[in-house]
């Protein structure tokens, strides 16, 4: 794991060097969650990663000028980055280590941009399968983490069970039977829930924000202010 630290010289100008701010983004985007591939997140290499960069930035060396808030930046960038592939990768338990990461960051300003992506991250988990009856070959393929051809094929040999749309070849896998060939040939079944894995770790985090960006509110809450004034209020 890359260890940084923020020296005098480097905070001088109250600006990080363009390569430190990059070897940043890398250890952040790489060392636990591949960028591609199925291989689940490394959840305790990840707390270890971003405890640090939050503890950088609260150093007085970090907080003389603006390299504090610079650091805040690519890790809520980074954040938001690595909640998208754990939901897109299925990976349940990556997701609630990003959001959990977040909520004890006593970070207001952090807290609440961050809670603008986890509404918009919501809401497509929600619309793409955990609330989805039936399911096309296409939109199973990524669930199952296989290739839409693989679906097909166990479709057309009845390994997957569904039925073709009336007067098309088209074919529609009911969610009961994408969930039996996920559970027969032990693929995990997370990516069928992540909505609700998103919600119940947002509810459970204690900062009133992060619950309502879950509840399909039109409003996003994105001010700093409002997540303060919530804060106080609890």
């Amino acid at each position: 794991m890359t260890t940084f630290a923020v020296s005098k010289a480097q905070s001088a100008d109250n600006f990080l060097p363009p390569a430190e701010v990059q070897a940043w983004r890398v250890a952040l985007d790489n060392d636990f969650n591949p960028l591609s591939g199925n291989k689940p997140g490394d959840v305790k290499k990840f707390i270890e990663v971003t405890t640090q960069v939050l503890h950088t930035a609260a150093t007085p060396e970090a907080q003389d000028g603006s390299v504090g808030n610079q650091l805040l930046d690519v890790l809520q960038q980074a954040l938001v980055r690595q909640l998208d592939r754990a939901v897109n990768n299925g990976d349940a338990e990556f997701a609630k280590a990003v959001i959990g990461v977040v909520a004890n960051s006593n970070q207001p300003d952090l807290m609440a941009s961050f809670a603008v992506d986890l509404n918009r991250v919501y809401r497509t988990a929600s619309g793409i399968a955990a609330d989805k009856k039936v399911f096309t070959t296409g939109e199973a393929a990524p669930v199952c983490k296989i290739s839409q051809q693989t679906i097909i094929r166990c479709f057309d040999s009845g390994r997957i069970g569904g039925y073709r749309v009336p007067g098309s070849k088209f074919r529609r896998i009911p969610r009961a039977d994408l969930l039996k060939f996920m559970q027969q040939n032990k693929i995990p079944t997370d990516a069928l829930t992540m909505a609700g894995v998103i919600k119940t770790a947002a509810e459970q985090s204690g900062v009133a924000v992060f619950a309502d960006a879950v509840r399909g509110e039109e409003t996003i809450l994105s001010t700093a202010d409002l997540l303060s004034q919530r804060m106080r209020a609890r």
